[in-house]
């Protein structure tokens, strides 16, 4: 059965909405669409959608037909979902208390190389002064090693950047490259860093060059600070993420701006490495590129809608890559590959509940994505909904997220401290840097631990970071929530 308009979008309900929510959605949308506040042809053909949706909706009998057809119009690929929660049952609080979810989404889908679909990979390179010498070389090196790990279908560009931006390499398909040093080699260093001259170039070349692939990357390479343009680039990386175009970015050295790189790539579904050896990039860019290759589903957005007394207050993908997300009504989780899994760790802040309701509605609403071979968009439902009790009652969270929340606790005391001091209260930071190596050296991160106590000295002394050490503790610590091999 073919579904004439979504209801339950056009009303903007969820699809557990109940009838006073039904109501009260079609009152306000029928007032916003109404004929006689706007002549618009497309207001009068709004509003009748609507009164379509309403009567529908408020229906019992026909509102149930209409979700047995819904459901059944949408494509249901192989993927399942899996959500643990901390709790089955939360109690009525008067004081408010936090909530944890652990979403796991996999793929039974076996990787078949011949039908692997191509994809197209945009370079973006930083050729400010600053990467003059071994950065820029390491970068080269990389380039030619790269294309090793291409398919002959697989199209790749170059862009280079500075304070302006140029093509180096047009779109071109590996198969057709005779000799790809003769492009790396006019990587030359001048100028100074202006990001967004380099992102809007590769987004226009992709956008341009890459209309028959489903699978489009952009690999941001850089070791400057930004300035300016820093808001610009976030929306364009909004309108990318809307193009199926997603961003990873490698930073070089100390100078580097991590919050706003990692604001820039979550936004697509992509995240933000320091590389602090030479070694490091070879290992991250062979990496991304055979995932790229081995991509099931990209654009995985979770659009929902939840109670008024539930905040989302913090997501962290924790699985296949690391990286936190931004909070909004629409969760970007990331891409999934062939028989592999993508894992999302929430956590919600859960508001005294005043009244006598018995059923709080956490999240619901539709996990979308995009089916990279086939070019088709699937949507399932997910529902977290949780009945609500008067009792008080003790309750241990499910294993799964134990070991989440365990995984992440290192990482969440490391931002605890650099919020602190960025905001002046050294003494607190430091304290929570110096638990933090209480727990390293606990777990056998010597190393680190070592690190992270040099790293609280100096803050004693500066009142700040070192160049270095803010970036070394976060991406140290966020390494340690991958699996075994894969730091």
């Amino acid at each position: 059965m073919g579904i004439v308009a979504d209801y339950y979008s056009l009303l903007k309900l969820p699809q557990d909405a109940s009838h006073e929510e039904v109501r009260d959605a079609y009152f306000e949308a029928a007032r916003m669409y109404h004929p006689d506040a706007n002549p618009d042809p497309f207001v009068r053909e709004r509003f009748i959608q609507i009164q379509q949706a309403y009567e529908v909706l408020s229906n019992p009998r026909q509102r149930s037909k209409y979700d047995l057809a819904l459901v059944e119009s949408f494509i249901l690929p192989d993927i399942s979902i899996d959500v643990k929660n901390s709790r089955s049952i939360i109690p009525r609080l008067t004081e408010e208390q936090l909530f944890y979810s652990l979403i796991d989404i996999r793929c039974s889908a076996t990787y078949d190389a011949s039908k692997r679909a191509p994809f197209f990979l945009c370079m973006i390179i930083d050729t400010s002064t600053s990467m003059t010498g071994k950065r820029l070389d390491m970068v080269k090196s990389n380039m030619i090693s790269l294309m090793n790990e291409l398919n002959p279908e697989d199209k790749i560009c170059f862009i280079a950047f500075n304070d302006r931006a140029e093509v180096i390499l047009d779109p071109i398909q590996k198969a057709q490259i005779r000799n790809i040093d003769q492009y790396v080699h006019l990587l030359t260093p001048k100028g100074g860093t202006e990001l967004y001259q380099g992102l809007l170039r590769g987004y226009r070349v992709i956008k341009e060059s890459a209309k028959s692939y489903i699978s489009k990357h952009i690999v941001l390479l850089t070791d400057g600070h930004t300035y300016g343009d820093e808001d610009a680039s976030l929306a364009l990386s909004k309108e990318a993420e809307e193009n199926g175009i997603v961003i990873n970015a490698f930073g070089f050295g100390d100078e580097w701006n991590d919050n706003f790189l990692d604001k820039l790539t979550s936004n697509t579904g992509g995240n933000a490495v320091y590389v602090r050896h030479p070694d490091d990039l070879k290992h991250y860019l062979i990496q991304k590129v055979q995932v790229y290759g081995k991509l099931y589903a990209n654009k995985i957005i979770y659009n929902f809608y939840k109670d008024t007394c539930v905040d989302l207050k913090y997501a962290f993908r924790i699985h296949p890559d690391i990286t936190p997300l931004s909070c909004s009504d629409g969760l970007h989780f990331g891409n999934l590959q062939y028989n592999g899994n993508l894992k999302v760790f929430l956590e919600y802040a859960v508001k005294p509940i005043q009244n006598k309701r018995k059923n709080l509605r956490i999240s619901s609403g539709r996990l979308k994505m995009n089916i990279a071979n086939v070019d088709t968009v699937a949507q399932m439902f997910l529902k977290l909904n949780v009945p609500v009790s008067d009792k008080k009652f003790s309750e241990s969270p499910p294993p799964a997220i134990v070991e989440a929340m365990s995984k992440l606790m290192l990482y969440r005391m490391q931002e605890k401290a650099r919020e602190e001091i960025n905001n002046g209260q050294i003494a607190e930071g430091t304290k929570h840097l110096q638990h933090l190596a209480t727990h390293l050296l606990s777990q056998g991160n010597r190393e680190l631990a070592r690190a992270v106590l040099l790293e609280a000295e100096h803050i004693n002394k500066n009142k700040s970071f070192s160049s270095e050490g803010d970036k070394r503790i976060k991406y140290a610590t966020r390494s340690l929530l991958l699996p075994s091999g894969l730091e």
